[in-house]
């Protein structure tokens, strides 16, 4: 029997949603939301999640609810809060760690942050990951005001990482790392970060890689630490341009490649890394892998100023006064 191709799978899903099967709707929204058998199309997506959470059917309506609140227009919020309350009501943890963010950042009601506790925690007894790692937080760190209480924060954030989240995993790392409320262990820190890497966290494989090309908690491998380094990028954590781009620069676990370096600094600036943008404006400053371009220096040291490099103000200042000197 031949495997069906995406367009014939969009097809036939299409056919059942306008017969309105809900089900199929919501699955015709993914579709239509990640090009998969078609082209991209959000606002056909945004159609088609509505009028499967009109019929109820609770994933197109958590998801129906997350596009409101995205929304300008208060009164969208507002909807968007509502459809979350009528999903929790009918126990869909996820939806009530959804209330509990909306509650502690404002989003389509006022901000309260004792409600939000309060979704955050029914959420995290009901079995949702990222309820637990939340409430960790809140009590790891006494954020907003909320006590500090490490104990219980261990506690929320050993539930989270017991189910696999891969950022409670990576916390856990950290932990053991520093030290701070477990025994320093950094090959239990190493474990814990490639476990949450294994979990597609970006900063987890950011900080397995890290350790691997220091040798800290496990063997140095200095080539399978700039594996680690492109998949965190890939994984949506831009600091690893850095040095993935460092890497490149000193040939560390590759062969030393200029070009390549100011390559991986300029796409992680693209991405917004900040210190990304201050080692690109060195670069052009100095022509290391690229034609000098002191104008453009210039704007790489500004902007990575603006994004918080500590750095780059000074940087900018000596450029510019030696600019106006010629």
């Amino acid at each position: 029997m031949e495997e069906k191709t995406l367009q014939q799978i969009f097809e036939e899903t299409r056919a059942a949603a306008l017969a309105g099967d809900a089900q199929a709707q919501y699955q015709l929204a993914y579709l239509y939301d990640r090009g998969e058998g078609t082209a991209t199309a959000p606002n056909k997506a945004s159609v088609w999640y509505a009028l499967a959470a009109e019929q109820g059917y609770p994933p197109a309506r958590n998801e129906f609810a997350m596009l409101l609140l995205r929304k300008v227009q208060p009164s969208a919020k507002e909807e968007g809060v509502r459809l979350l309350r009528l999903s929790a009501d009918a126990g869909d943890a996820q939806a009530m760690f959804r209330l509990g963010e909306c509650f502690r950042k404002g989003w389509g009601t006022e901000r309260d942050l004792s409600a939000s506790i309060g979704w955050y925690t029914l959420a995290a007894q009901a079995g949702n990951a990222q309820g637990a790692y939340a409430l960790a937080l809140l009590c790891l760190n006494g954020e907003e005001g909320f006590a500090q209480d490490k104990e219980t924060g261990l506690n929320w954030l050993r539930q989270a990482a017991e189910q696999g989240y891969g950022e409670a995993l990576c916390l856990t790392g950290k932990l053991y790392e520093t030290g701070d409320g477990v025994p320093q262990d950094e090959k239990k820190a190493y474990e814990y970060y490639c476990a949450a890497q294994s979990a597609q966290c970006g900063e987890g494989a950011f900080r397995a890689a890290r350790l691997q090309e220091e040798g800290v908690g496990t063997e140095k491998n200095a080539e399978e630490a700039v594996k680690g380094y492109r998949s965190a990028g890939a994984s949506g954590y831009t600091h690893a341009y850095y040095y993935l781009g460092r890497c490149y620069a000193l040939g560390i676990g590759v062969a030393a490649d200029a070009k390549q370096a100011i390559f991986q600094w300029r796409h992680g600036a693209n991405l917004g890394d900040a210190p990304c943008m201050y080692v690109a404006g060195y670069c052009y400053e100095t022509g290391f892998g690229v034609t000098v371009d002191t104008e453009l220096a210039l704007y790489c040291y500004m902007e990575a100023h603006f994004r918080g490099d500590a750095r780059a103000l000074k940087a900018f200042d000596r450029l510019k006064e030696t600019l106006s000197s010629r």
